[in-house]
């Protein structure tokens, strides 16, 4: 399994049928996980603290409120956590810089046009050709 990214994100915490936000720090972005685990360690770097009993887990804050709530189940304590999507975004502009089949036949050295095509999928660069710079091979 492999993760992606790391960074910050917003969340929010279930606690007795209510939402509290929260920030969470130092997170691995792993889609393929079947299961996000919450490290204890890392909350109480944090600033937060954890009691754990028989039954159930309660994460504190700083200042002693509650934050999250969780029950254990097959011999794991399970908390409802969301990411938080806030109602305004960030804007975020991209660049994206379109190259030709005839530069990447010039940068590879005069190559084929079909071989620098299939060089290209390969290595999952898409590459903009037209009919005047593709050689059909039959």
């Amino acid at each position: 399994m492999e993760a992606y990214g790391q960074g910050v994100i917003n969340i929010q915490m279930l606690h007795n049928g209510m939402w509290h936000d929260a920030t969470l720090k130092n997170v691995w972005y792993v889609p393929d996980a079947s299961a996000h685990l919450f490290s204890v360690k890392a909350t109480a770097q944090n600033g937060y603290s954890t009691t754990l009993n028989k039954t159930r887990v309660v994460i504190h804050r700083g200042d002693g409120t509650v934050a999250a709530s969780g029950k254990l189940v097959n011999d794991l304590y399970v908390s409802a956590i969301r990411v938080y999507i806030p109602r305004h975004t960030a804007e975020v502009y991209l660049a994206i810089h379109v190259e030709t089949l005839l530069v990447w036949h010039e940068r590879l050295g005069q190559q084929n046009k079909c071989h620098v095509i299939k060089v290209q999928k390969q290595h999952g660069i898409n590459v903009e050709a037209n009919k005047e710079f593709v050689m059909v091979v039959l």
